[in-house]
């Protein structure tokens, strides 16, 4: 079961409550007012960026790195 958080009028964090921590320094999905989401995990290196992904990030763009748990269960509407 997910447990949100409102943490602005534009913003809801949608994190699976079993992947909240209390330090707010862990991955996290917030879900903005249009729907979009935005996704906290750790920053892949440019090095490795290109290395594994061959161009498919453009410079506008990031790769990052989750548990899949953290996406998993989220009922994206």
């Amino acid at each position: 079961m997910n447990r949100t958080r409102s943490l602005a009028s534009h913003l809801e964090d949608i994190t699976p409550s079993e992947m909240q921590c209390g330090i707010g320094a862990c991955p996290a999905v917030f879900r903005r007012n249009d729907g979009k989401l935005i996704i906290v995990g750790a920053a892949l290196p440019a090095d490795a960026v290109e290395a594994q992904l061959h161009g498919r990030v453009g410079a506008h763009e990031a790769a990052i790195v989750v548990d899949p748990a953290l996406l998993s269960g989220l009922l994206i509407e």
